[in-house]
């Protein structure tokens, strides 16, 4: 048998409808190659009913596509749980697809393979869905320790990583919130691995109900954010680049949404004024 060209991780606890959307995403592909994708899950020991849900998809044969392996069992935070996943494999690529998010349509992936990916990390842009809206999140073509300094980062529901690099570098368990983002300064901007930004939507991430985005947990990850971006750049470098972000973004952001204030004000006044001419 080949090898898979991508592993699809979905890691869940107590989280049994959010797990069933992610579950019909993946199981829903549509147009692949036999045996070119590989699913793997990972359950916390959920309470909820998750576990006979599992069950019951593991054992359809309807769907397109099938849970290649998973397991229920408790875990030590969702780091650990990914890690478990990882361990089983043998892609060439890895997505993480946590419960509750999924795959932007069922012929997605076969747009993806499309592409002939050969970088070391693939990301694309993700939609962020809330109870009552989306929004498009676009990334930048270039990852600069300024993208993180601002305190922004990828999003693993949106990123295909070669397998055997991130079994080099598996998850810091030691971090609750951060430890994605610590993944990825540590190849792209320490390490120089090769990535590409591919400009259409990959995934929806649930923004409204995700672990990182609850306001309950943001002061945890600010604080473990503190702690990732000194593991990486010196007091420093961190200075000398916000510095460059207050101006990029506090004086020179402000003339910029003046200039474009002004103009919407002049195109609006030009709608207004009555149209000359001869009577």
């Amino acid at each position: 048998m080949s090898q898979a060209f991508l592993s699809i991780i979905t890691v869940n606890r107590n989280n049994k409808e959010g797990l069933r959307k992610t579950l019909e995403s993946v199981l829903c592909q549509q147009g692949l190659a036999a045996d070119s994708l590989e699913y793997i899950v990972i359950d916390g020991d959920s309470s909820d009913g998750s576990l006979a849900l599992l069950q019951d998809y593991a054992e359809r044969s309807t769907f397109p596509q099938h849970i290649s392996w998973w397991c229920s069992e408790a875990d030590s935070g969702i780091y650990n749980a990914m890690n478990k996943g990882l361990a089983h494999a043998t892609g060439k690529y890895v997505l993480f697809l946590n419960s509750g998010d999924y795959l932007a349509s069922p012929t997605i992936l076969r747009q993806v393979w499309g592409e002939e990916i050969a970088v070391d990390i693939a990301y694309f842009d993700v939609i962020l869905y809330y109870p009552d809206r989306t929004k498009l999140l676009i990334f930048p073509d270039e990852i600069t320790p300024q993208f993180y300094v601002a305190g922004r980062s990828l999003n693993h529901q949106c990123c295909l990583i070669r397998t055997s690099l991130q079994k080099k570098y598996p998850y810091d368990e030691s971090f609750r919130m951060v430890s994605d983002s610590d993944f990825f300064i540590k190849t792209i901007i320490r390490d120089g691995c090769s990535y590409r930004h591919y400009r259409f939507p990959l995934s929806y991430y649930e923004a409204a109900e995700g672990f990182s985005s609850n306001p309950v947990t943001r002061r945890l990850r600010d604080e473990e954010w503190q702690v990732l971006l000194r593991r990486y750049f010196s007091d420093a470098v961190l200075q000398d680049i916000r510095e460059l972000l207050d101006f990029k973004y506090g004086y020179l952001g402000i003339l910029r949404k003046a200039r474009k204030l002004f103009s919407m004000l002049r195109s609006h006044h030009k709608q207004k004024s009555p149209s000359s001419g001869s009577v």
